[in-house]
């Protein structure tokens, strides 16, 4: 499975943000929920952990999505063993 890896533009776009009006300004909901996928696999950089960090910080609809993947995550990891 291969994933885009993000750019500093995908990361922190400059100027108005034509994303959804949950976006934030330092990293799209988008691209975040993209990293909370691959966190869960270990695919991550330290930078990528850092940037979903500080989203997930002041966006609480992201927050909300990244306790639900990571509750599915364990739930199927569980049933599978």
């Amino acid at each position: 499975k291969s994933r885009k890896v993000p750019t500093r533009w995908d990361l922190w776009p400059i100027g108005n943000s034509s994303g959804s009006i949950s976006d934030h300004t330092d990293m799209r909901c988008q691209t975040c929920r993209e990293l909370l996928s691959a966190r869960l696999d270990g695919e991550t950089t330290e930078v990528e952990e850092e940037a979903v960090s500080s989203h997930l910080g002041s966006c609480a609809p992201c927050a909300a999505f990244s306790v639900a993947v990571e509750r599915q995550h364990r739930e199927v990891r569980l049933h599978t063993a």
